[in-house]
């Protein structure tokens, strides 16, 4: 749970989805915390990713370091706020301003139900992302970890989240390539390392313990 006070409003803008934000969510709703009151957000809102997928690599990431699960969530974060994640200068900033206001966001809106919205009955055994995620192999948890915490909030009715956990579970993982790993080992970038072979199926390896070259370099 991530929590930030909005001084104008005298509201406080409550981001996770679990029993402790739900919990601070109904303490403000019933004006237990005197002179603050709950910043609500509309009861469908737009997947994050549709705005990450607008942004650099870079600025996507930084944006991840808080759970932010809809666009509206980071929308209602004072400039200031976010201009205090680590590593967020006014570039960044400008371009996340810049992405929220692209008129192709509302192409995703209402395709994720706000927190406190009452679910579906059908996709209650589905309202959990970790309980979402323990159904796929570990390299699709990793992969679609964001979609995951945004399928677990959407609502569906049970019979779809099986269909598009389905349609997840049946997509090959794909192969790591040794160049990739090599250059990454060789740049030192651990952390893009450690996602990259986290994500991908490991390689075969030859009579001497080297990994086998991918066939289409040998063409």
């Amino acid at each position: 749970m991530t929590l930030y006070g909005l001084a104008e409003s005298q509201e406080i803008h409550v981001i996770g989805q679990n029993r402790l934000a739900d919990q601070m969510r109904d303490l403000l709703r019933d004006n237990q915390i005197f002179g603050w009151r709950l910043h609500e957000l509309p009861a469908e809102q737009t997947p994050v990713h549709a705005l990450y997928a607008l942004l650099s690599v870079r600025s996507a990431n930084l944006l991840q370091l808080v759970p932010f699960l809809s666009v509206e969530e980071v929308a209602a974060v004072p400039d200031d706020t976010l201009l205090e994640l680590r590593g967020l200068g006014q570039g960044a900033l400008a371009e996340i301003r810049s992405a929220l206001a692209d008129p192709s966001l509302r192409a995703f809106a209402g395709m994720l139900t706000a927190p406190g919205s009452e679910p579906s009955s059908e996709g209650s055994d589905h309202s959990s992302g970790d309980g979402i995620a323990a159904r796929l192999r570990p390299e699709h948890r990793l992969r679609y970890r964001d979609f995951l915490r945004g399928l677990a909030a959407a609502g569906l009715p049970a019979a779809s989240v099986d269909r598009i956990l389905n349609s997840i579970s049946a997509e090959p993982v794909p192969p790591a390539d040794p160049i990739v790993e090599d250059i990454l080992q060789s740049a030192n970038a651990t952390d893009l390392l450690d996602y990259y072979t986290d994500t991908h199926e490991h390689v075969a390896l030859d009579a001497f313990g080297a990994p086998l070259r991918p066939p289409f370099l040998d063409r």
